[in-house]
């Protein structure tokens, strides 16, 4: 009987990434995408949070820190880019093979 020189196996990457309050739990193939446990609780919290209005997300100020002294200073002007919390996983499970020898 010959023996095999490769292993299979499957490998799996996962991630949290993206902001959408509401369920999604999707399949294509090989990536899958599910709402997080906690997304609910992620949701409410930012609706609590200021620079919500009517639904819309406003950026914060902006802040800099000064290099010299470590002091922080708020902008008259939004910060450009800004995170939310990520309310879902995307995973990408992949099956392969490994040799063995």
């Amino acid at each position: 009987m010959p023996v095999s020189l490769y292993k299979s196996r499957m490998t799996e990457t996962s991630l949290d990434f993206g902001f959408y309050p509401g369920p999604l739990d999707l399949d294509a193939g090989e990536i899958t995408i599910r709402s997080r446990p906690d997304r609910e609780a992620i949701a409410a919290d930012l609706r609590n949070e200021a620079g919500i209005e009517k639904d819309w997300i406003y950026a914060p100020a902006q802040r800099s820190r000064d290099f010299m002294t470590g002091a922080v200073h708020e902008k008259p002007y939004s910060a450009r880019v800004f995170g939310l919390p990520k309310t879902h996983t995307i995973t990408h499970r992949r099956g392969g093979t490994t040799r063995i020898i």
